[in-house]
């Protein structure tokens, strides 16, 4: 994924002229979760810079916050945070 991404995260690369993450925004607005929580690893605040952007654009939940998973373990722990 390196070549692709240029040290972006992977949840950026655009698909459909969006990036991947902001699809599964999309989605979740338009099945009316209005607030949403991403969970990022370190070092992928890009990903927050994005929506902090993006804030206000319509078709994006009203209110979208992020938490750091500090350490990897798996998709249970992130859930749980």
């Amino acid at each position: 994924m390196i070549g692709l991404t240029s040290g972006l995260p992977k949840e950026l690369l655009i698909a459909g002229g969006l990036p991947a993450v902001e699809h599964v925004a999309r989605e979740c607005s338009a099945s009316g979760i209005t607030d949403l929580m991403i969970v990022i690893a370190p070092g992928k605040q890009a990903i927050e810079a994005l929506f902090a952007r993006r804030a206000g654009t319509a078709g994006l939940p009203e209110r979208i916050v992020f938490t750091v998973q500090r350490e990897p373990r798996g998709l249970a722990d992130a859930i749980r945070l």
